[in-house]
């Protein structure tokens, strides 16, 4: 269970400050006055700096407004973060939110110290970090060289993408040794998930009408197509078409034409999955008209060798281990937040 303090103030504050119930379970509350320029919070011996708390904050925003405009009908506007509902307000949840964020990125922060990676742990350091990374990529663009992403990072922007380097070098670092899956665990999941996610396609031929439209006849379109579909059922396709004088085709899906089903005829390739042999589906919308399938045959597709899948599943594990991980160091975190720093702290 996370270690928790909470600094002079705290218990008549909890309900401002925002922190949810689990917070404040088996978590021991002692007494000590910060100083002026004390840090708003001490997670595992990093400290949290005015400025970086807001950043979290910033990052929570809009989602915090658009839950309580969703949930509750709240207005955006002014007196927005202060109006309570149900006893809580929006500046409670987003305080509440980004302290959650904070534990996680200085739990991160500080596993990253301790495996020699260099990574800001202040936020003054990533401010300096930030603008050093600015002023290199506008001298790139000057020298005629390439550079990826933007030319200048915003400060929320390059916050987040400091965030998102943490997490791929420490998970980087973490699964060379700890995290990385046996291969009993891969060879488990494989076995587990066979059906689900290693499966291959059933090769399968169909034949299909097309029933065109143009943007002013849809609904005519729609109705030919449920006429042309009850006479199939009634006939066969091959029937239905010569009937309504619409042009029948083949086509075979299979493990070699997967890709390209996917991206050129993947509403077909959807609809043709289910269908039994002999079976007529429903009415499919494509952007040119309204199509009708049989099914004529279908093969079982088997499965993909677990050689293919080991580093597809290594890749998985990996972030479910990293993830298990980090919500345990989260759990065990040594949080002391300071009540009167945080009750300073309005939304901006």
């Amino acid at each position: 269970m996370r270690k928790f303090a909470i600094a002079a103030g705290a218990i008549c504050l909890l309900a401002s400050i925002g922190w949810s119930i689990g917070w404040s379970i088996g978590w021991s509350i002692r007494g000590s006055h910060a100083a002026p320029d004390a840090p708003v919070a001490i997670v595992d011996g990093l400290e949290v700096s005015t400025q970086e708390f807001k950043a979290a904050m910033a990052l929570e925003r809009t989602a915090v407004i658009q839950s309580f405009q969703s949930k509750n009908g709240a207005e955006y506007g002014k007196g927005f973060w202060q109006k309570a509902y149900d006893g809580v307000t929006p500046l409670d949840v987003l305080k509440d939110r980004a302290m959650d964020d904070i534990v996680r990125i200085k739990v991160q922060q500080a596993e990253s110290l301790r495996h020699g990676i260099e990574t800001p742990v202040t936020y003054e350091q990533f401010l300096i970090q930030w603008k050093k990374e600015n002023e290199r990529r506008k001298e790139a663009v000057l020298a005629g060289e390439v550079i990826y992403g933007p030319v200048e990072y915003s400060e929320e922007d390059y916050y987040r993408h400091m965030l998102s380097n943490l997490v791929i070098g420490l998970k980087g670092e973490l699964t060379a040794d700890e995290l990385n899956p046996k291969p009993s665990e891969i060879e488990a999941y494989y076995e587990a998930n066979q059906d689900v996610r290693f499966k291959k396609p059933d090769a399968m031929t169909i034949r299909k009408v097309l029933i065109p439209h143009s943007a002013s006849l849809q609904e005519e379109a729609r109705a030919a197509a449920e006429s042309v579909r009850a006479a199939a059922e009634r006939t066969g396709l091959s029937k239905a078409a010569a009937e309504w004088d619409l042009e029948l085709t083949e086509q075979r899906f299979s493990e070699a034409t997967e890709r390209n089903d996917r991206k050129y005829d993947a509403e077909l390739a959807e609809a043709a999955e289910g269908l039994a042999v002999g079976e007529i589906s429903g009415i499919v919308a494509l952007p040119d008209g309204y199509a009708l399938m049989e099914c004529l045959e279908r093969e079982e597709g088997g499965y993909y060798p677990l050689e293919e899948a080991t580093e597809d599943i290594r890749f998985l594990l990996t972030d479910l281990k990293y993830e298990e991980w980090l919500e345990k160091a989260v759990q065990e975190a040594d949080l002391t937040a300071y009540a009167e720093a945080l009750a300073k702290i309005e939304a901006e």
